[in-house]
């Protein structure tokens, strides 16, 4: 049996322990302290911190069609006051009547005469004939034409074809109808137009000097060739018809 001596010296050490364990509690309830011999609750561990987006791809830009290029430009040209007109006494439709012409769309314009005459468009004017037979160097004839006159257009022999007068290309290089082709082209063809860079337009060996160009196309282009070589494809600037 323990002695009576040991009881008050036990109760003494647990009045001293009692505020300690008071103490232990509070702190506990206040969330100072946790499990584990104080070491703070996996709860109350700072947030990790967030991992930085990863930037979307940027997406490359489509390329752009190229712009189309402009329309072959519709240019009227007639007898001005700075062209050259050789009067001539002759009837010059005399020889063949007036059928409509190839080189304008207006229905009073019309050609006359023998290839060699060059009447290439005609109108009258003032009980007068003028007739452009050069574009490219502004020069006409003025005649007078009882037979024109009386006998009018003969549209029946309007094969509703038509071609230009000249032809500027997109390098500048200026293109003329010329009457009769003698000279060698390329691979057999021929040509119709001669441009003033020394350059020529080709067709086929069988073509018309009409095929040389596409009216009905909103952007013209023609065979180019250089030095009889081999022809290019070249977009036209403009296209010049007799008009007024």
């Amino acid at each position: 049996m323990p002695s009576s001596s040991c009881r008050p010296r036990s109760a003494a050490a647990l009045l001293r322990l009692l505020p300690l364990l008071a103490l232990a509690a509070g702190l506990a309830g206040c969330g100072l302290l946790g499990p584990g011999d104080g070491a703070p609750s996996p709860s109350a561990s700072a947030p990790a911190s967030p991992s930085p987006a990863t930037p979307s791809p940027t997406a490359e830009p489509s390329p752009s069609a190229p712009p189309e290029p402009p329309a072959t430009e519709r240019v009227l040209l007639w007898v001005g006051q700075d062209w050259e007109v050789e009067d001539v006494e002759e009837d010059v439709c005399a020889l063949s009547g007036a059928v409509p012409s190839s080189f304008s769309e207006q229905e009073d314009v019309f050609t006359c005469g023998p290839t060699a005459a060059s009447a290439l468009a005609c109108a009258e004017e003032d009980g007068q004939v003028l007739c452009i037979v050069n574009p490219a160097d502004r020069r006409a004839i003025r005649f007078s034409s009882p037979s024109a006159a009386e006998g009018g257009i003969d549209r029946s022999y309007d094969e509703g074809v038509r071609m230009p007068l000249l032809a500027q290309l997109k390098n500048g290089a200026t293109c003329t109808i010329i009457s009769h082709d003698h000279s060698e082209h390329y691979g057999g063809q021929r040509s119709w137009y001669t441009c003033d860079d020394g350059s020529e337009l080709l067709v086929g060996a069988d073509a018309a000097a009409s095929d040389t160009f596409d009216l009905s196309q909103e952007r013209i282009t023609v065979q180019r060739s250089v030095d009889q070589g081999a022809p290019e494809e070249v977009a036209v600037a403009s296209v010049t018809l007799a008009g007024r």
